[in-house]
């Protein structure tokens, strides 16, 4: 019941936001006049995301709120971006945590798709540390939980992640192949942020192999789509890409244009991670090739040091290591008989919708069959009427020859006997005689 209560409230305000524009402010003042605390949570939640609100107090204060009133997936919810908060500002061990968290709660009221969400994010955070085995690990697992229809527009982000490794691993061609699997699928499935999300990656694996024009080429395309899309994640990679790329074609002041806009959001969002280590670098490039020693040293020294947090710190990849193993270990013990469960609703759906399928097509066959039939029967009905015309036609016209003999001959027979007063007049001569 409290599941289909969340729904009805998602859905009421998705309409709200849709009318809206995801005006902030709008939401804000729903919250204002909202009594009922599990709404303003998720009013709260909201506004977080759609607000781009990277303050871990704020994502506490209703993680602490969440648990006061016992609401599961208000808990699950703000873990989850307190998770993401964690990791823009490359503190992986607190984003493993709140993972975790994220994850528990999720299993506590058995939301698969909030549990394929932490799993698959699980995924993502042993990625970053060069924990290969146990990405791909995670990413299984939560592919798992994507065979149900409701999670199936996730397989394609879990295939870019999987051409992530390959591409680490050096491996350009099967990680190209996976990228391009994965832009068919969100090709396919109209999806406008997968669809810039896997230009990005064919973008950035085309720059690290130093084929240029291609990687702008579909860097472009990535942040063109994005923006029909007004979906502002990962917007400052996308824009770090570009800018690198053109400066690389020579084209200083339109990547420089790019990086400023990069670091006005990075500053909107408050990121200190790998983008924001990343645009110190390329401002240290930047200005190194404008002579301008001082300056880019100075950003070089940030970028040196940002790099160091996020690639060298053994006392984060020690905590993250272990941590990521007590969840796993954790994780395969997952609800195997509820996701066999899930799968089993979905094949019972499947059968369902082929009975259907079925039925209709049996009933199309039946109709087809019949107008056929009834096309035959008009045709030999046609055919019919038309030889019983052809015969009318011919009986006529046999009937109209034998009238017409018939007035010749009684014409010829008029003109050849003689008339009835010329045998009168010579019979009574005859007789008087």
């Amino acid at each position: 019941m409290r599941l289909l209560i969340f729904f009805i409230c998602v859905l009421f305000l998705s309409l709200n936001l849709l009318a809206v524009k995801f005006n902030v402010d709008s939401l804000k003042k729903l919250l204002d006049s909202e009594k009922n605390p599990e709404k303003r949570i998720e009013l709260m939640n909201l506004i977080g995301e759609y607000g781009g609100i990277e303050r871990t107090t704020y994502w506490d204060s209703i993680i602490a709120n969440s648990k006061n009133i016992n609401y599961y997936y208000g808990v699950t919810y703000s873990s989850f971006m307190q998770s993401i908060v964690y990791t823009k500002k490359g503190k992986y061990d607190n984003a493993v945590d709140f993972a975790e968290q994220a994850l528990n709660y999720a299993k506590k009221y058995k939301d698969t798709v909030w549990m394929g969400y932490a799993i698959e994010h699980l995924g993502s955070l042993n990625s970053y540390i060069n924990e290969k085995q146990t990405a791909l690990n995670y990413y299984n697992d939560a592919l798992k939980l994507y065979e149900a229809k409701k999670l199936s527009w996730r397989k394609g982000f879990v295939t870019i992640r999987l051409g992530e490794i390959y591409e680490s691993d050096g491996n350009t061609t099967e990680s190209m192949k996976l990228y391009q699997n994965s832009l068919n699928f969100f090709l396919k499935n109209k999806d406008t942020s997968g669809i810039s999300n896997a230009y990005n990656k064919i973008g950035k694996l085309f720059r690290n192999i130093n084929n240029l024009d291609s990687a702008h080429y579909y860097l472009k395309k990535a942040i063109d789509s994005r923006n029909k899309y007004k979906d502002e994640y990962y917007l400052c990679s996308i824009l770090n890409d570009l800018a690198f790329v053109n400066l690389d074609l020579g084209k200083k002041e339109l990547a420089y244009k790019y990086i400023l806009d990069s670091q006005k959001e990075a500053e909107r969002i408050g990121e200190k991670g790998r983008d924001f280590r990343d645009i110190n670098f390329f401002l240290y490039r930047y200005h190194k090739s404008k002579k301008k020693f001082e300056l880019s040293l100075r950003y070089k020294e940030v970028a040196d040091s940002l790099d160091k947090v996020l690639t060298n710190s053994s006392n984060d990849k020690a905590i993250l290591r272990q941590q990521s193993k007590y969840i796993y270990d954790k994780q395969k013990e997952l609800d195997e008989i509820q996701n066999s469960k899930l799968i089993a609703i979905e094949r019972e759906e499947k059968e369902k919708q082929q009975l259907i399928i079925y039925a209709a097509c049996a009933g199309l066959l039946l109709l087809i069959i019949f107008a056929a039939f009834m096309i035959n029967r008009f045709k030999v009905i046609s055919k019919q009427k038309k030889l019983i015309e052809k015969q009318k036609h011919f009986v006529d016209e046999k009937q109209k020859e034998i009238l017409d003999s018939i007035n010749y001959a009684s014409r010829i027979q008029k003109a050849l006997l003689p008339r009835e007063k010329y045998i009168t007049r010579n019979l009574n001569k005859f007789t008087k005689n």
